[in-house]
């Protein structure tokens, strides 16, 4: 029996985790050996046993009973019962985002482009990290996008930074929401995004070509 968490699974077409993932995310499959026959074929059957809305004081969304099905050339056949449970995100499995993240002053400062410009989730977005059959795992919660019980919002306030004429510099103060609408609480993560104006001026001289002397 395994418990999957929502927002990490890996789905199929009826929504339910795959079997086969075996990097986290998935239930995994039993180990199958044959005796001389090699196998046909590899399926499973699910059926619901559990489905229900999670709460505070239960995270449990569903229970399925999968059967496995495996079937050799010579068309003999075995089955395995496995129990799957899948559960809504814990909040205390929510990360918030690096509270400073620094970037040059004509760069873009929106969520997805701190993460193109870092090379980090972690410096863009809110995340959740869960545990899948024993595997850390992190999904990173984008604004706007609901996921799996959670959805994350944020907004934005200029900090003026230095006095008047001084418009390189700019700070600021990026505020994230994660609502939690299984457990109805939300959570507040507080950034820091600091555009910089720290590039010495490039001087370029069209002409003349060569140094000269006013001597």
């Amino acid at each position: 029996d395994v418990t999957v968490s929502c927002v990490i699974a890996t789905l199929d077409a009826n929504g339910h985790p795959l079997p086969f993932v075996t990097a986290g995310g998935g239930t995994g499959r039993p180990d199958v050996t044959t005796a001389c026959s090699n196998l046909e074929a590899a399926t499973y059957v699910d059926q619901i046993v559990v489905d229900k809305a999670c709460s505070a004081t239960d995270l449990l969304l569903k229970t399925i009973r999968r059967i496995h099905i495996f079937r050799n050339v010579k068309g003999a056949e075995s089955r395995d019962t496995q129990m799957v449970s899948i559960v809504a995100v814990n909040p205390a499995a929510v990360v918030c985002p690096a509270p400073l993240v620094v970037i040059q002053c004509f760069e873009n400062d929106s969520p997805a482009s701190i993460r193109t410009i870092t090379g980090l989730d972690s410096m863009a977005y809110p995340f959740v990290i869960d545990t899948v059959n024993g595997i850390p795992q992190r999904r990173v919660l984008r604004p706007n996008v609901s996921t799996c019980n959670l959805i994350a919002t944020y907004s934005d306030t200029p900090v003026p930074v230095c006095k008047a004429n001084c418009n390189g510099t700019v700070k600021i103060l990026r505020q994230w929401t994660i609502l939690d609408w299984c457990v109805g609480s939300s959570k507040t993560c507080s950034q820091i995004i600091k555009k910089m104006d720290n590039i010495k001026p490039t001087i370029a001289v069209s002409s003349p070509s060569t140094p000269y002397s006013v001597n």
